[in-house]
């Protein structure tokens, strides 16, 4: 994985201690192998107090103060960002698998005032 895909700050995954690690200035360029997308998990998206709509779905949402809403469907891959009942980014990934740094990216590109954790 190259960073020139990343932002500072983005949580990869580090095969070689299998650990998530952020993304920092000084990594700005490098190619490093060793790094794969960390993918958003059920436990990551109520860390960072997303609420789950559906019981029996994989469906999670976290709106802010600014009208904004993200919705992240787990099972289908797709995520969603709203702002008053306008779709501002739709993603489907194919798979269940969304990378972590794809949802940071989107929360930044639409300036929205929100940092995921891990």
């Amino acid at each position: 994985m190259t960073t020139t895909k990343l932002m500072i700050g983005n949580w990869v995954l580090d095969t070689r201690t299998n650990r998530p690690l952020q993304v920092n200035p000084f990594m700005a360029e490098l190619e490093v192998p060793e790094w794969t997308a960390l993918p958003l998990t059920e436990d990551i998206l109520r860390k960072n107090k997303f609420i789950k709509l559906l019981e029996c779905d994989l469906i999670f949402s976290w709106k802010d103060e600014s009208a904004h809403d993200i919705i992240v469907n787990l099972k289908k891959g797709t995520l969603t960002i709203w702002e008053s009942h306008k779709i501002l980014l739709y993603s489907e990934f194919g798979s269940d698998i969304i990378p972590v740094h794809y949802l940071q990216n989107a929360i930044t590109l639409h300036q929205i005032n929100k940092k995921i954790t891990i």
